[in-house]
């Protein structure tokens, strides 16, 4: 298992030359012990993760799916493709207590106790004596000012418990501070708003959102050059759970065979065939778009800037492949030559893409449940073919 460390989310304040403890208030201090707490607290929690022996149970084969997903998103140092797969395999079986504990780890880690909280909540509605859960909820608790509602968490780790120690020190500590010592809310200095990256809208509808609309783009052609955007893991974040295994797919249908036809992705998304019978595939880590041949070979077709987050896949009847680029809000057309050109950008989110009799390019934008028309040249021969 990878061993890695892991950024602090909190620094201590340093100490200028001649200055002396003594000669700074008892608020400060306070203050800074508050701070080397939450450090070792998040510490404690991501080394849960890296020494965890637990297993994904599910009977849901897709949730499974995508928990792999954002294990393999983590191990690659991307939390917030992580954050996204944990949380849509959670929302699929909200039981996948596993799925649902890595989202409370990773959003406390971020300093979304709001959102962190509920996640650790569903984990003990799932496994009432989570002991993880039970300390991680009691410390988010008191982060967010409310140390009456993290005492029951604390009292409940038993004394065979690796955080019975540091739990009966919060106890204590609860015991002994005014409640004056707590924030009411977070630290001034950190966002509660959740950084502008990769969460999927929520299971309930979210409240309308008005966006400019995107808008087309004649850009000139982008010749192909090397991916310098790739999802390559930082020295800095560990990996988390190993993934669950799996037995491979089989067919339910008489008459009928499954096998795999190729392997060695980065998490393949979209797919898509041209007139020769050439399947594309999109590496959703890696930025990359692979062709398989007919004749079963892979090799890589279009790599590059233009490519950030690649998901939904379309080809026209020119043989023009459009592509969806999920972190990058904007459409890429790739010619047959494998020449790429943004032609659309300010997508929220943007995820499967569709191009129906009249050269229309339709896409379904993730983030505020919309569907966007494009109305391309019709000299491009953008019928599907």
């Amino acid at each position: 298992m990878l061993q890695s460390k892991f950024l602090p989310i909190f620094t201590i304040p340093k100490t200028a030359p001649g200055d002396h403890l003594d000669k700074r208030s008892s608020l400060a201090r306070r203050a800074q012990a508050r701070d080397l707490c939450r450090l070792l607290s998040a510490i404690v929690a991501i080394s849960i993760l890296v020494n965890s022996k637990a297993i994904a149970q599910s009977v849901n084969p897709h949730a499974v799916s995508l928990y792999n997903l954002g294990l393999s998103a983590y191990k690659q140092g991307s939390p917030e493709s992580a954050i996204i797969f944990f949380k849509r395999a959670a929302d699929i079986d909200p039981d996948l207590a596993d799925a649902q504990y890595n989202l409370g780890v990773l959003y406390q880690s971020e300093r979304r106790l709001k959102e962190a909280i509920p996640r650790f909540q569903e984990v003990l509605r799932v496994k009432p004596q989570d002991q993880d859960a039970h300390f991680q909820l009691g410390l988010a608790l008191i982060d967010l000012g409310r140390p009456q509602e993290a005492r029951p968490h604390f009292m409940a780790i038993a004394p065979s418990s690796s955080h019975f120690g540091d739990a009966q020190k919060k106890l204590a500590t609860l015991d002994n501070q005014p409640a004056s010592a707590y924030p009411s809310s977070q630290p001034p200095a950190i966002s509660e708003t959740p950084p502008p990256i990769t969460t999927p809208p929520t299971v309930n509808n979210p409240p309308p959102t008005t966006y400019p609309p995107p808008t087309y783009q004649a850009n000139p052609p982008v010749t192909q050059t090397p991916n310098t955007i790739g999802m390559a893991p930082p020295s800095t974040t560990p990996p988390i759970t190993s993934p669950p295994t799996s037995a491979p797919p089989v067919s339910n249908l008489p008459n009928s065979n499954v096998r795999i036809v190729a392997t060695g992705f980065s998490a393949p998304s979209g797919l898509a065939f041209d007139k020769q019978g050439n399947l594309y595939v999109a590496n959703f880590f890696t930025n990359v778009i692979d062709r398989i041949a007919a004749d079963g070979s892979k090799s890589p077709f279009v790599t590059g800037s233009n490519l950030k987050g690649p998901i939904g896949l379309v080809i026209d009847d020119a043989g023009n492949l459009y592509v969806a680029n999920y972190f990058g809000g904007t459409i890429t057309r790739i010619s047959p030559a494998g020449i790429s050109t943004v032609i659309a950008t300010g997508f929220k989110k943007p995820y499967y893409l569709a191009v129906d009799h009249d050269g229309n390019l339709f896409v379904s934008q993730q983030d505020d449940n919309s569907v966007v028309r494009i109305t391309l040249p019709k000299a491009n021969g953008t019928k599907p073919h």
